[in-house]
């Protein structure tokens, strides 16, 4: 889950809502912020020279790093060493959702975020899949008697 705290510039709330959860979040991963007018994105601080979204190389990197489904991909796939956390495989490599986003799971919490080969993704998302055809052939039945 992102802490809104420790950033000093509000987001706009221009972004999107979870239906399930009711928390906003960007599906894309760039979250709205209002027009700065020579502020930096992720810090607040003066742009200086030339510079007009970042005031560093390093706040840059540390939005693109959190912000980004590409950085974001990067450190998961550091964190679990290039390899599938079932089988250790380090072929095919692609992060999965642990609870899907569909479910209720955050989009860009890196706890939620774990590494699997295609084989495995495709047998997780498959028994995902059956889970939710459960979850609402029970609701639909459920509902008949009501």
């Amino acid at each position: 889950m992102i802490n809104y705290e420790t950033y000093p510039i509000e987001p706009e709330k221009r972004y999107y809502a979870n239906i399930k959860t009711g928390k906003l979040y960007h599906p894309r991963g760039r979250f709205l912020y209002p027009q700065q007018h020579g502020k930096c994105f992720y810090c607040g601080k003066i742009l200086l020279g030339r510079r007009k979204s970042y005031c560093s190389d390093k706040c840059y990197k540390k939005y693109w790093l959190n912000f980004s489904w590409t950085g974001l991909r990067l450190l998961i796939l550091e964190r679990d060493k290039y390899k599938c956390v079932l089988c250790k495989s380090p072929d095919y490599l692609e992060i999965d959702h642990i609870v899907a986003v569909v479910n209720g799971g955050d989009y860009f919490d890196k706890d939620n975020l774990r590494t699997l080969c295609e084989t495995c993704h495709k047998g997780k998302t498959k028994a995902d899949l059956i889970l939710n055809k459960l979850k609402t052939k029970k609701l639909t039945v459920l509902s008949q008697y009501l």
